[in-house]
């Protein structure tokens, strides 16, 4: 069977937006300012909204491609947030 998605990350300039899919569904927006990090780490950014939950966009996923995204996120987020693990 296919997999189904269990969240839709979107990337704005003013913050992050989550929606969880299913039965529970639930919604989250943050401002940059609140986001804990975000790490590149082998084709996937992990989104940490906490030091212990992270969301994952993994490369490939969303029609754009990582660096623009990466990009993105180095301007809007605030300095020393970004780490690039290779």
């Amino acid at each position: 069977s296919k997999a189904r998605p269990a969240y839709t990350v979107v990337l704005r300039p003013d913050g992050l937006h989550v929606h969880r899919e299913g039965k529970d569904a639930q919604a989250l927006d943050l401002p940059w300012a609140k986001v804990y990090a975000a790490c590149l780490v082998r084709g996937c950014i992990y989104l940490y909204v906490s030091p212990v939950q992270a969301f994952l966009l993994p490369e490939g996923q969303g029609g754009v491609p990582m660096a623009e995204i990466w990009q993105a996120l180095a301007r809007w987020m605030p300095e020393g947030r970004c780490h690039l693990y290779r």
